[in-house]
């Protein structure tokens, strides 16, 4: 089957989007030098980044064949943003807590 390359936009979307998602990992952590001390994060991240590349050029999904309605797309942005919400007040209690 041949499956038509992703266009820009969508490698742009999902690379961007793991790399912030990743970068929250690395922030939870305290820094880069933090996150990346142990080798098994250094996999996770390689992994991931492989995956999501991957993924570009995959075939499957995990629709049901039935047709979505757009209007209820608004849950993504509330989603996202209560997950940065989360991550911005452990940081904020993290470095509360260090002074």
């Amino acid at each position: 089957m041949d499956r038509p390359m992703p266009s820009p936009m969508t490698a742009l979307f999902a690379l961007l989007g793991t790399l912030v998602f990743v970068g929250l990992a690395v922030l939870r952590w305290g820094g880069f030098g933090a996150f990346f001390a142990r080798p098994a994060r250094i996999a996770l991240v390689i992994v991931t980044m492989v995956l999501t590349v991957a993924s570009l050029f995959t075939g499957g999904n995990i629709s049901p064949g039935e047709r979505e309605d757009r209007g209820n797309r608004w849950v993504l942005a509330v989603f996202t943003g209560l997950g940065l919400l989360r991550a911005a007040a452990g940081h904020r209690r993290r470095t509360a807590g260090a002074q």
